[in-house]
């Protein structure tokens, strides 16, 4: 029997900018251990192994598996971000489905063994959305329950572990996605004089990518330019220019905003 839970996990979105999503629904092509795809009415469906026919007294299920996400989620560099997970689920129970164990007439309704409508009790199965972080994707943090919110790091990884404490009730997942999104954030100088060949500005801590910018000039005069080179997520550099094209010593103002912020 099917009962389906909706799971949508999320904080508040203020100041917050969505960077990807990734969904392992519907194909669940990542790793799995004691963990299968089962097609129910058409639909993919990701739970523990069942051995038997569906329905029967004598079918069983893995007490655990796991199911390792074929996706994961990467950044340019270690930040803080926050993500948000997105399940849909519902539990089977393999070996009752309805009007089996319909108690007889001398039967109580709540005392059929098994369960005379639904089967046994949801509370007989889990699933859990882990966590496990690195920064060099090489050596990752032990796999952690997953709670919606904000994991500092640059590669990032997840997996599902399932459980059923009587070998008959089991989670099954139909949608599952993990979405990650990165704080917005400013920089700013103010009175910054570019010299002659050109000035470089370091933004105090490098974005996550390279932000939008806003330069003003002062004391400029007519005909005066300015052309801004190398463009980056941790800075860039500017020059000014006579109408002559001569380059020449200005003082300007810069304001960058973007998301992210590298940790170094």
């Amino acid at each position: 029997s099917l009962v389906e839970t909706v799971i949508k996990s999320s904080i508040s979105t203020a100041n917050y900018v969505n960077q990807t999503t990734i969904n392992e629904h519907t194909g669940f092509s990542g790793t799995k251990t004691n963990v299968e795809v089962a097609s129910i009415n058409s639909v993919n469906h990701l739970g523990l192994t069942a051995s038997g026919t569906l329905g029967n007294p004598s079918t069983t299920v893995q007490s655990s598996g796991t199911y390792a996400f074929a996706n994961q989620i990467n950044f340019s560099g270690k930040l803080k971000a926050k993500f948000d997970a997105n399940v849909i689920q519902t539990t089977d129970q393999v070996a009752e489905y309805i009007d089996t164990g319909r108690p007889s007439s001398s039967t109580l309704i709540d005392a059929g063994t098994p369960d005379p409508f639904d089967g046994t009790a949801t509370q007989n199965s889990d699933s859990i959305l882990q966590i496990a972080t690195s920064n060099d994707n090489v050596t990752f943090s032990s796999f952690t329950s997953f709670n919606t919110g904000e994991y500092i790091g640059r590669y990032f990884k997840f997996r599902v572990s399932f459980t059923s404490s009587d070998n008959k009730a089991r989670q099954l997942i139909t949608q599952l996605s993990i979405t990650a999104s990165l704080q917005e954030r400013t920089e700013s100088g103010a009175d910054i004089t570019s010299l002659t060949g050109g000035k470089t500005v370091a933004y105090s801590s490098a974005f996550a990518s390279s932000p939008s910018l806003n330069i003003s000039g002062q004391n400029m005069a007519t005909g005066d330019t300015f052309t801004i080179s190398n463009k980056t997520a941790s800075g860039f550099t500017i020059e000014f220019f006579n109408s002559s094209g001569t380059s020449i010593n200005r003082t300007f103002d810069f304001f960058a905003k973007g998301v992210g912020q590298i940790i170094t």
